[in-house]
């Protein structure tokens, strides 16, 4: 039986696919902030069968494709997981603004830029 985290971090080491790393950082992200639920047991779960979950997810939508949000992709994984979201506060943890990004929002001036 593993932890969730060495989970996700076994699963992004063994898959070096584009996917695989987007959920894994979203799930690493997820659990730092959860560090309770970190080291909960998850039994045999893998970070590439809570990918298809998420596949399956999106396939059940119809058509020729499907979609599913960060959100939903996250509770769906969690859920795989054996976290139940709701109980846990599950939410995508908002993008970190580098901070040269935040510096230029405040030395924006529009009168400058538009020449008045």
């Amino acid at each position: 039986m593993s932890m969730l985290i060495d989970i996700v971090r076994d699963g992004m080491a063994k898959d070096g696919s584009r996917a695989i790393k987007v959920l894994g950082d979203l799930l690493t992200e997820w659990l730092l902030a959860r560090l309770e639920l970190a080291e909960t047991e998850a039994g045999e779960k893998t970070l590439s069968g809570a990918m298809e979950a998420i596949k399956d997810a999106a396939r059940k939508q119809g058509g020729s494709w499907g979609v599913v949000d960060d959100q939903e992709g996250l509770r769906i994984a969690l859920a795989y997981l054996g976290v139940d979201a709701k109980m846990a506060g599950a939410s995508v943890p908002a993008p970190m603004v580098p901070a040269q990004a935040a510096q230029m929002d405040s030395a924006l001036d529009l009168d400058a830029l538009l020449g008045l």
